[in-house]
């Protein structure tokens, strides 16, 4: 009877240890009592939470992620728009057959950089769906910032 307590003792402290060892693991979780594995902090939104990219001909007026978008061409740049884009430099250059090339540049060199050629008439948008994850030395997700082109019409080209 005494080596089944034994027995029985072990594979609890066993069974314990490893529900402890896998949620010390996972940063921001705490057990319960019960073994419960609980979050300690609210979840940050995954890449998958964020609004699709608009479709070109889509009116971007209409756009889920109009609300997450900034202004960067033509003209100078807001307050917002200049807070949006922190971690990147935007760079345009005037080409010869008029239309403007403009450069999302980023700063960390886990992200791309991403080009845009904008026709006069259209406007360039940077769009920022997170811009809680963006500092100057992280980036948690990286398809979170890109541009959007509209023409003069609205639509997204």
């Amino acid at each position: 009877m005494n080596k089944n307590v034994g027995i029985l003792v072990i594979v609890l402290i066993v069974i314990l240890g490893a529900v402890l060892w896998f949620s010390k693991s996972t940063p921001g979780t705490q057990i319960t009592m019960m073994g419960e594995v609980t979050p300690t902090t609210q979840p940050t939104p995954t890449p998958t939470q964020f609004p699709q990219p608009p479709v070109k001909g889509e009116m971007f007026a209409n756009s889920a992620i109009k609300s997450y978008a900034y202004e960067v061409w033509p003209g100078k740049m807001d307050a917002a728009a200049t807070k949006a884009t922190m971690g990147w430099t935007i760079k345009s250059t005037l080409q010869k057959n008029g239309m403007t090339l403009v450069e999302f540049i980023p700063l960390e060199q886990v992200d791309k950089k991403v080009s845009y050629t904008v026709k006069k008439g259209e406007i360039l948008y940077f769009v920022e769906l997170n811009p809680n994850d963006d500092t100057s030395t992280k980036d948690m997700y990286l398809t979170d910032d890109y541009g959007v082109i509209v023409g003069a019409d609205g639509k997204v080209m």
